[in-house]
């Protein structure tokens, strides 16, 4: 993604399983980038959490603590129901109805993770 570096790209957007070097330090030389889309698992949820803190002008599916969506409420019973898809690598897609305070953590975790992580440069950040 270097490659990418001090460009005039104003949208990046891939679908892929992972990134060879995980590296997102060439979003700082990226000053033009206004929408950035990737799958929302792509990524750590602190990765997303320092995009978000750091480039507030860019927009992109998966930067945002969760999706709203409609999941299955079983495969017995495939009825649509309001769920929510956790942001990050590993992170879960849950049911909304008996778990609301488990999601609402992760969003406080994502907010908190942008506090964080305001104005740290990513070598900083995620040091190699």
């Amino acid at each position: 993604m270097m490659a990418l570096a001090n460009t005039g790209v104003e949208k990046l957007s891939f679908t892929g399983r992972a990134i060879a070097d995980n590296d997102l330090s060439f979003m700082e030389q990226l000053p033009h980038l206004k929408v950035f889309d990737f799958p929302t698992n792509l990524f750590t949820t602190e990765q997303m959490a320092w995009i978000v803190a750091n480039f507030p002008q860019v927009e992109g599916f998966s930067l945002k603590p969760k999706h709203d969506c409609e999941l299955f409420e079983s495969n017995e019973n495939p009825v649509n129901v309001p769920g929510a898809i956790i942001v990050g690598k590993r992170k879960p897609a849950l049911k909304v109805r008996g778990n609301e305070a488990k999601i609402e953590k992760y969003v406080q975790a994502f907010e908190t993770l942008k506090e964080k992580f305001k104005d740290v440069p990513y070598r900083d950040a995620f040091p190699l």
